[in-house]
């Protein structure tokens, strides 16, 4: 479940995404989006996965941007 999907540009919140919009705002210099899901089914982890590789990628979805993204990018479960 979705609990909460919010865009950031250069330190500043910008506002509620649709779930849809999340790689146009990451397509966007300095934008981040902070997704916060509980409990999520394999469906919605699928989608969070392609909005966030789809397009251009962001550097977050590239190089670890700081020590939280590289914990988080070493929790991930690895894709054959």
């Amino acid at each position: 479940m979705l609990i909460n999907c919010v865009a950031y540009k250069d330190g500043s919140k910008l506002g509620d995404v649709a779930i849809d919009d999340i790689s146009d705002y990451l397509a966007q210099p300095g934008c981040f989006v902070w997704v916060a899901l509980k409990d999520a089914t394999p469906e919605e982890l699928s989608k969070m996965q392609e909005e966030a590789t789809s397009g251009r990628r962001s550097r977050s979805t590239t190089t670890p941007c700081s020590r939280c993204c590289t914990r988080w990018r070493s929790a991930r479960p690895t894709t054959s």
